[in-house]
């Protein structure tokens, strides 16, 4: 039987009780050398030939929507002006990239914050610069892959480290993914109390989906605390192994009701830093908005990209920004620079941070691509 999650959310991960670490090094890894108890593991994971990669479905669809992206990418230079884009470019002073780096450095603190808190929930134990680590070990994959990749890379990760089961590392995940759904609907509500007409105009269904999305969110969390049976009657079939988290999680938060508060703050705080970054970019560029537009340009433009059509959305990004800032009477030119240079700094900064969390973790190149290949694997189960 094979186990299968939402495809949005999750790769599949096989599992393998029979492997376990050795020289300290999650990836220095060594099967149980009784092959009979190593027959009776739950899942087995294939090799895949990484030569075969490209030959494979869904290889030939994260090659199709790289080059979606470009085609938007290049549709959006086009039409606005390349040589327009290069010297608007040439306009950013160097000496602005240090005040960017240091709130976007923040932004991931925050994001390391957050895991570590959810994992105490569920009764494991990492400091914030581990878990910001794993954070941006996880986020490297999306870089590339428009499928998110991250989540299962995280999950292997934590189980291969022992810092937690796949269950358990499976619904930290998903908390963390609600979270940031919480987050970012919420935040795009409120700031759409704070902005002009002109830039709200024709975005109603976007904050319609907003609120259903934050209502649902809540709803689920409200049922998880007060009626966590009604919960884990809905987790059917290969979805009751989580049956066990939501217990755990449902005793914690009983015991101290603040904590879920506490982590869809950290989620909001993430977020606003992300919303500073693209405010620095505003005002180099004169753009004269309001924190709070800013805000809900860059939240529309995230909501947009949820579904991972392209690699961390781009171009989707990019394109949702351009339509928003230029109904507002912002120069198309100017908008799709702004959008571009924003995109473009969180994904290189981000990846120079997840380079840096590669070796802290004391992986090195080998061990971070064994381990993207073996997340991507598909596994076989016995029962």
């Amino acid at each position: 039987m094979i186990d299968r999650f939402s495809d949005s959310l999750f790769f599949v991960i096989g599992r393998n009780e029979d492997t376990h670490l050795v020289h300290n090094s999650p990836y220095r890894i060594i099967r149980a050398q009784n092959y009979a108890a190593e027959r009776t593991s739950s899942c087995e994971i294939i090799p895949v030939n990484i030569s075969e990669l490209f030959k494979t479905r869904n290889s030939r669809l994260t090659v199709l929507s790289i080059c979606l992206a470009l085609a938007i990418l290049w549709f959006l230079l086009w039409r606005t002006g390349f040589d327009r884009f290069i010297e608007k470019v040439d306009e950013v002073p160097p000496i602005v990239l240090l005040p960017l780096a240091v709130v976007y450095t923040v932004s991931w603190f925050f994001r390391g914050l957050r895991l570590k808190i959810i994992l105490r929930m569920l009764e494991a134990e990492l400091s914030v610069l581990q878990s910001g680590c794993v954070e941006l070990l996880a986020d490297l994959p999306n870089q590339f892959i428009p499928a998110r990749l991250g989540d299962a890379v995280k999950i292997l990760y934590m189980h291969r480290s022992g810092i937690i089961d796949y269950k358990t590392g499976t619904f930290a995940a998903l908390m963390v993914r609600m979270m940031d759904l919480a987050a970012v609907t919420s935040l795009a509500l409120f700031s759409a109390l704070f902005v002009s007409g002109s830039l709200s105009e024709g975005y109603s269904s976007y904050l319609l989906a907003s609120g259903g999305i934050m209502l649902l969110t809540g709803g689920a969390w409200v049922l998880a605390v007060k009626r966590p049976e009604l919960i884990k009657k809905l987790l059917a079939g290969p979805l009751g192994r989580f049956r066990a988290a939501v217990d755990q999680v449902s005793e914690r938060m009983a015991k101290s009701p603040g904590t879920l508060m506490g982590i869809l703050g950290v989620s909001m705080s993430v977020w606003l830093f992300d919303i500073l970054t693209l405010f620095i970019f505003m005002r180099v560029f004169s753009i004269q908005l309001t924190i709070p537009e800013t805000a809900f340009v860059m939240l529309l433009a995230t909501i947009a990209k949820i579904m991972p059509f392209t690699p961390n959305g781009l171009g989707v990004y990019e394109g949702m920004m351009v339509v928003i800032l230029a109904g507002a009477g912002v120069d198309e030119s100017t908008a799709l620079t702004v959008a571009v240079l924003d995109h473009g700094f969180m994904n290189v900064w981000s990846f120079l941070l997840s380079v840096l969390a590669v070796y802290r973790l004391g992986l090195g190149a080998r061990g971070a691509e064994e381990l993207f290949r073996q997340s991507a694997e598909k596994p076989t189960c016995d029962s």
